[in-house]
């Protein structure tokens, strides 16, 4: 019996001990959890105090002027030179991410990543590098992805815009790529038409009206240009609307071995050329010793075929009125110069003088006869217009595509491409912008239908209206016939709905205390003449190049040009008119309209509240 009371105290002792130890442990715990709550909330405060004095620091930064050009002028030293590894465009910094693959999760997403994901234009240094790589101090080092298609992958779809979309393009070959632009237009099966002109100054070029495709013969090229001797042979070529016309569309040498290779290339590689009948014996053969410079003028008559000598005879016969329609386009690619000057001399002289020295012209008009195309229905429309570019004919906007793509943003991506080859092309650029332009009115005509046409006062819009040349002339006095092209930007009714939310600021916010325009100083911004040497691939310095050759660069890729205004007007706008230094006060609102200027580059007019 004592042995048990003996046991049981030494049991509740332990117990007693245990329960001590416990407890003990515990308030150990607390204390270590307390001192950790103590650490993280001292950490937290001070984080929270570093926060707060660096948001001090900037806001502080943000109210000194100087520190906000400095700013801005860091924003934009660099140009469109980050290359998206999924749709190869070149994007400004604010616009990509850096590609990590990991932050991709497995599935669907992962999937996506490994298909759209290319590392085609990242630059990994290697033995075959040179010692002052040029890539090496570029962004090229470093695989870049944008936003749109970085969110898109997200979501586990594949981006509308990516290469894996059916929109991959192919190199071009040695054949395509030496041809010069006439040489392009002679084998293409649509000819692009276009009042193109130079601008005063900077030689940038313009379009007046509309952009025509006509379908080309090419039998008419191979049987009328002569085949020499010599593998060397350039003749003097004049491209023609109609062969009555004194003016012409474009005037070059051509290489006629050139033109050969291109289309013997294009029939075996190209699927819209594979029904085109090229002529292996071409006509009018003529010796070399009668196309070498300082040779005895000799009869366009004998080298050309015969319905060239009835071309002849008809314009004599032909009315002067249709004959010089085309005869300014003579004037508007030769001369260069300010406009309303009294003296006009050539753009190339060097040129003018090597035309004196080559007494045979040939004139070509392969479009003749035929009718134009719908720009929108024909199928294959770039790829027949721009061989060059397509040279499989493949992956255009006609495409079949898994993921839907608008027309504007098809341009968009083949203008913004790494593939410089689309913002070089003056004509393409033109193409695009006619194309784009067609295909909003339409589209809107369409909406218009669809709503049913009911005029502002409730009436319907019958055939018989329509016929009616006194009703209808009715609908354009009051405005009622161009109404469905408000969306459309650059029309009337655009402008005309602007003008109304401009009155209604003005109501609302008074008179603008300002109204400023801002120009574009291409050439003296470095910039913009880096990046596209950058692109083009060119480490000439820009302090080396002469005013020429400045305009050379800017003329040689204008979307570029275009684009890194476009972006410097937005960070100034955002990081120094709206900044807190507030440079003209405090802005409430504003609103700006761009135009661009006689020589061709963008300024805008703004007006501040």
């Amino acid at each position: 019996m004592q042995m048990m009371k003996n046991t049981k105290e030494k049991s509740n002792r332990q117990a007693y001990r245990n329960m001590l130890m416990m407890m003990n442990s515990k308030v150990k715990s607390n204390r270590q959890a307390y001192r950790n709550m103590l650490m993280m909330m001292n950490f937290k405060s001070k984080l929270k105090d570093q926060m707060l004095t660096r948001r001090q620091n900037a806001k502080e930064e943000s109210k000194d002027i100087i520190k906000v050009i400095e700013n801005f002028r860091e924003n934009v030293s660099k140009g469109p030179e980050f290359v998206c590894a999924c749709c190869f465009r070149l994007c400004f910094e604010n616009q990509v991410v850096q590609c990590k693959r990991e932050l991709y999760k497995p599935g669907s997403a992962k999937a996506i990543a490994d298909t759209c994901i290319s590392e085609k234009y990242l630059h990994i240094c290697s033995d075959e590098c040179r010692d002052e790589c040029l890539f090496k101090q570029t962004n090229r080092v470093t695989l870049w992805i944008c936003y749109t298609c970085h969110r898109k992958i997200l979501k586990g779809k594949i981006p509308a815009e990516s290469f894996a979309n059916n929109l991959a393009l192919e190199d071009i070959p040695l054949e395509l790529n030496r041809l010069n632009q006439l040489e392009q237009h002679l084998i293409s099966l649509n000819i692009p038409f276009m009042k193109i002109v130079a601008l005063p100054k900077g030689g940038q070029k313009a379009v007046h009206g509309p952009c025509v495709c006509v379908p080309s013969d090419i039998s008419k090229v191979t049987t009328t240009l002569p085949r020499s001797e010599d593998d060397n042979c350039l003749v003097k070529v004049k491209l023609k609307r109609k062969l009555q016309y004194k003016g012409y569309e474009e005037y070059q040498f051509v290489d006629t071995k050139h033109l050969e290779e291109a289309l013997s290339f294009l029939k075996e590689k190209n699927d819209w050329y594979s029904n085109v009948e090229i002529n292996g014996e071409w006509l009018n053969p003529i010796p070399t010793s009668e196309i070498k410079c300082g040779a005895e003028k000799k009869d366009n008559e004998s080298n050309t075929r015969t319905d060239r000598v009835k071309e002849d005879n008809l314009e004599d016969k032909t009315d002067k009125k249709e004959q010089e329609n085309a005869v300014d386009s003579y004037l508007d690619e030769s001369l260069q110069g300010v406009q309303f000057d009294t003296c006009l001399q050539p753009a190339d002289i060097a040129q003018e003088a090597l035309d004196l020295l080559f007494d045979q012209e040939f004139n070509l008009s392969p479009a003749e006869g035929n009718n134009p195309v719908s720009l929108l229905k024909e199928k294959g429309i770039e790829a027949k217009t721009f061989p060059v570019h397509y040279p499989t004919g493949k992956n255009t906007w006609n495409e079949d595509r898994e993921e839907k793509l608008s027309l504007l943003r098809y341009f968009n991506l083949r203008l913004m491409s790494v593939e410089n080859r689309f913002a070089r092309d003056t004509s393409y650029i033109f193409f695009c912008q006619y194309m784009s332009e067609l295909d909003r009115v339409m589209s809107n005509v369409q909406i218009s239908l669809r709503k049913g046409s009911v005029f502002s006062d409730g009436q319907k819009v019958t055939s018989k209206m329509l016929c009616n040349k006194e009703s209808l002339n009715g609908l354009f006095r009051k405005d009622e016939a161009i109404k469905f092209m408000k969306p459309v930007r650059g029309t009337p009714p655009y402008w005309q709905s602007i003008q109304k939310d401009i009155f209604c600021m003005i109501r609302q916010l008074g008179i603008p205390t300002f109204f400023a325009s801002f120009s574009s100083a291409d050439f003296r911004w470095k910039e913009i003449v880096e990046t596209i040497l950058k692109q083009q691939g060119d480490i000439r310095n820009v302090d080396d190049l002469s005013w020429d050759e400045k305009c050379k660069v800017l003329c040689s890729n204008p979307a570029t040009a275009a684009r890194m205004f476009d972006h410097r007007f937005h960070k100034f706008l955002k990081d120094v008119i709206m900044s807190d230094a507030e440079p003209i006060g405090h802005v409430i609102d504003y609103f700006y309209r761009v135009e661009f200027q006689q020589r061709g580059s963008p300024h805008t007019h703004c007006v501040f509240w």
